[in-house]
């Protein structure tokens, strides 16, 4: 890295693996941040901008701060693109996954698909200690998982397998786990539930094997609570979900704090608790709205319409509205806790049951 770049820049890997000092230092220096950014974006300084640029976007997203995120990055897209490849690359990727993070898919996958232009004609150039081929696998998968939300099924396929094998000739756990999120993801979009829970569970262990922090790998293990109410799995998906939200009281981020408030939600569905279903889909939509963020991917939209129409007709219209009013209206951190408790509650009862099950015979 060049002298002059931002130690914004030099912090990001550390937020991307939830480092405390990192997040500590950005905490702490957001302000001056702020000022070097927009100080540099007002310049017309596309470099040393990208710099700042990617050095935040990560913190921008899960602090549920996709506004301010969204109007610096779209203020770098009007600058003429940086000279230096590396900052260029660095650059598009972190508007990139901002514009991702903030729904606009379209514009994403264009800057996707330059990147991945970029780091395939420059493939030794560095970036941030790594050369741009090795940027091209993560690349490809987060297009594939964009394509998914567009309809691009086909491509998104063939992409995420492309990338997956070249993980899995690498063998390196973290890159392999990072593939697999887009082919599991195309396994949801079809419905191949327990293929999807396969992988999931390959991804999950993958994550252990590499030793890295298990607040990374929370919405997995969420997501996996999920798949198996689709299964009708009740059981398994209060012991997963249970054991995650009580083993960490912070979920880090605006995202996890979605997935655990939609993924209960489902499993309140399919527990006949359809008020309780009703207030946290509201309020996943309502916690979307105040940050400015997407939380939700196309499949999970659509389940939760379908959640939202199953448990309409289970409660009435008014009843429904009452619970969803409720939900926008309420704290996002309370409505956690009260999932908590509500978990407790039923891995108690389900704990209960268990030891009253009578012996299987083999």
């Amino acid at each position: 890295m060049l002298p002059t770049t931002p130690i914004a820049s030099r912090q990001a890997h550390g937020l991307r693996e939830y480092n405390a000092d990192a997040e500590t230092f950005v905490a702490t220096e957001i302000p001056n941040l702020r000022i070097g950014l927009a100080s540099s974006l007002a310049a017309g300084d596309a470099t040393l901008s990208a710099r700042f640029l990617y050095g935040l976007w990560f913190h921008w997203l899960t602090a549920g701060l996709g506004r301010e995120a969204e109007a610096r990055a779209r203020e770098w897209l009007k600058l003429d693109p940086p000279g230096n490849v590396a900052d260029y690359l660095g650059g598009l990727i972190a508007v990139g996954e901002i514009l991702r993070g903030i729904g606009d898919r379209s514009k994403a996958i264009e800057l996707k698909r330059v990147a991945l232009s970029v780091a395939d004609s420059h493939p030794n150039v560095v970036l941030f200690g790594r050369p741009a081929s090795r940027w091209a696998p993560p690349l490809l998968s987060d297009l594939a998982s964009l394509l998914i939300d567009v309809g691009e099924v086909v491509e998104a396929r063939g992409r995420a397998e492309e990338t997956l094998r070249l993980r899995r000739e690498a063998g390196q756990a973290k890159g392999i786990t990072h593939a697999l999120w887009a082919v599991i993801q195309i396994e949801d979009t079809e419905e191949n539930f327990a293929r999807a829970l396969e992988l999931t569970q390959e991804a999950i262990a993958l994550y252990e094997q590499a030793a890295v922090d298990p607040r990374e790998f929370i919405a997995g293990r969420m997501y996996a609570a999920e798949l198996n109410v689709l299964l009708g799995r009740e059981d398994a998906a209060i012991a997963t979900l249970h054991t995650v939200m009580s083993g960490h009281q912070s979920l880090l981020d605006v995202g996890n704090d979605a997935t655990a408030l939609r993924v209960a939600a489902h499993l309140a569905v399919s527990l006949g608790e359809s008020e309780l279903a009703l207030r946290l889909i509201a309020a996943v939509a309502d916690l979307a709205e105040r940050t400015g963020t997407t939380v939700r991917g196309r499949s999970e939209v659509e389940r939760d319409e379908r959640a939202i129409v199953a448990a309409t007709e289970t409660v009435g219209l008014e009843t429904a509205r009452r619970a969803a009013e409720e939900g926008r209206d309420a704290d996002a951190g309370q409505l956690i806790d009260e999932v908590r408790i509500w978990l407790d509650q039923l891995e108690c009862d389900r704990l209960a049951r268990a030891e009253q099950a009578p012996p299987s015979v083999d």
